[in-house]
């Protein structure tokens, strides 16, 4: 019995980490837009970005997620009654990131609306871009 107790602890031990692994995306983006300021006249203008490539990692229970734009992001399930394939998530500093995923579907949404941009007339860009991820 003592055997038996000892195996299944072992078990539990060393298996728990594969139930709350990391979940690992590589994400395209195919559709990027936004606004940039000219640094000559300081007219801000629309323009398109070149789309890019991403590896974003998940924490187990998709309440992390890393990767994008050099930042960490919290993430949560939107209101209930909504697909429990659905994440959104906000950039750490609260600077303006904003991320939105579909484990199923596996389409994403990121929007950078960096506060030191268009709204406090800086130097960082604003853009939205959508895509696909592969699973890992």
């Amino acid at each position: 019995m003592t055997k038996l107790l000892i195996i299944i602890s072992f078990l539990l031990f060393v298996g728990s980490p594969f139930v709350n692994a990391e979940q690992v995306y590589y994400c395209a983006e195919k559709i990027t837009n936004g606004i940039k300021k000219n640094k000559k006249t300081g007219e801000w203008k629309r323009t398109a970005f070149m789309p890019e490539r991403h590896t974003i990692k998940f924490n187990g229970d998709y309440t992390k997620l890393d990767g994008l734009l050099q930042s960490e992001y919290n993430c949560l399930k939107p209101y209930r009654g909504y697909k429990d394939t659905l994440i959104v998530c906000y950039e750490n500093d609260n600077t303006g990131g904003f991320f939105s995923f579909d484990k199923e579907k596996l389409r994403f949404l990121l929007l950078r609306g960096s506060l030191f941009g268009y709204v406090s007339n800086e130097g960082d860009d604003n853009w939205i871009t959508a895509g696909t991820c592969k699973k890992f």
